[in-house]
């Protein structure tokens, strides 16, 4: 699994912080994909797995990041694995705040506001 968190400080009036998720799992089909963020949507290639849940995970997720002015977006390939992207609107910071964050977290942020998380 690999993680990325990225703020963008130019991003049209306002800044984004883009979240992705990324894993080497067995993928979701082009057909699933478009089940993923309705209620209750089960995929059937999980059927036969052990896994337990009722639907709702991305559902939810998808009507918050919509709330906040974000959206969600999925990319996968059966085989290879899936990689969610979160991204979120937020106000553009001014130079003050990014001089705190950069001083706060410079190993965090690095060069070019980036983390990464490999897990």
């Amino acid at each position: 699994m690999h993680i990325t968190c990225l703020l963008e400080e130019e991003f049209g009036d306002y800044g984004r912080i883009v979240i992705s998720v990324a894993d080497t799992g067995v993928g979701i089909s082009q057909e699933n994909i478009k089940r993923l963020f309705k209620v209750f949507g089960f995929l059937e290639q999980t059927e036969s797995m052990n896994t337990k849940g009722i639907g709702l995970g991305l559902y939810i997720s998808k009507k918050i990041t919509n709330i906040f002015g974000g959206d969600i977006e999925v990319e996968s390939e059966l085989g290879r694995g899936t990689k969610f992207t979160y991204w979120f609107s937020l106000d553009k910071p001014n130079d003050e705040q990014l001089m705190v964050t950069r001083h706060m977290h410079p190993t965090m942020l690095g060069n070019k506001n980036q983390i990464h998380i490999k897990v």
